[in-house]
């Protein structure tokens, strides 16, 4: 695979499943790269890339400031309804919501948000690309999130489910990859707290890796691990974000 594979250490976020979350509460994040904050040209898709400790966008040394965004607001959920909530809510289709955001998040001095799943939902892609341009607009840029699920009976190693996977996955990297607020791919949310000790998890982890950036080798392909220290259990070349 061509590329490094970028690990986000992510340690204290809350859980996507609540339905309890107020839509003020939102977690900061910071990756950082040991380097002065650049803003590189922004009017169309960059290429991005990891040398050692150092994210280059357009050639550009980039440090990551920004926050978790996923807003799920009261009575809702991310997933499926339940008896006290209602769902799946997709914050990329509440326009109202991000668009008065993202203003907000800027103005905290912010470069950056990741979300968690909004490469998840072709259905919504026209959403999604309205989110994007919400964000260029704010002088954002957006870590691309595929969730992978972890509820027990999920199958990895299934054919069927690893088929589904890959088809969601890169049907949205080939939608998004030239747009010019992607910062990013991430694949999976702190999958080792769950698929830690699962074989399936970090082989089938490389290959989706691998199939990302074969698809879009302009922009680094990673994942995030929780409450870990160090990532031994991964065998590609990995370059770790740090958390304050």
């Amino acid at each position: 695979m061509a590329g490094s594979l970028l690990s986000l250490r992510a340690q204290g976020l809350c859980p996507r499943r609540t339905c309890q979350i107020p839509t003020q509460s939102r977690l900061k994040f910071r990756l950082v790269f040991l380097l002065p904050l650049v803003f590189p040209p922004y009017t169309s898709a960059a290429t991005v890339t990891v040398s050692a400790r150092k994210l280059l966008v357009n050639g550009q040394a980039f440090s990551v400031q920004g926050v978790n965004y996923s807003p799920v607001p009261v009575g809702q959920t991310v997933e499926n309804p339940s008896a006290n909530c209602s769902g799946p809510y997709h914050w990329w289709t509440d326009r109202p919501t991000y668009v008065a955001d993202f203003p907000l998040i800027q103005k905290l001095g912010a470069n950056t948000i990741r979300t968690f799943d909004l490469m998840n939902s072709g259905q919504t892609s026209a959403s999604v690309l309205q989110a994007l341009d919400q964000a260029q607009a704010n002088h954002l840029y957006v870590v691309m999130g595929y969730f992978v699920q972890t509820f027990t009976g999920y199958d990895l190693s299934n054919a069927a489910n690893q088929a589904q996977i890959q088809s969601e996955l890169l049907a949205s990297v080939n939608a998004y990859k030239n747009h010019a607020a992607v910062l990013m791919w991430m694949i999976g949310n702190e999958q080792n707290l769950n698929n830690g000790n699962n074989t399936t998890w970090y082989g089938f982890l490389n290959t989706l890796a691998g199939m990302v950036k074969s698809a879009d080798p302009n922009h680094p392909v990673g994942t995030v691990e929780g409450n870990v220290r160090r990532g031994g259990a991964l065998r590609r070349p990995i370059t770790w974000g740090m958390l304050p």
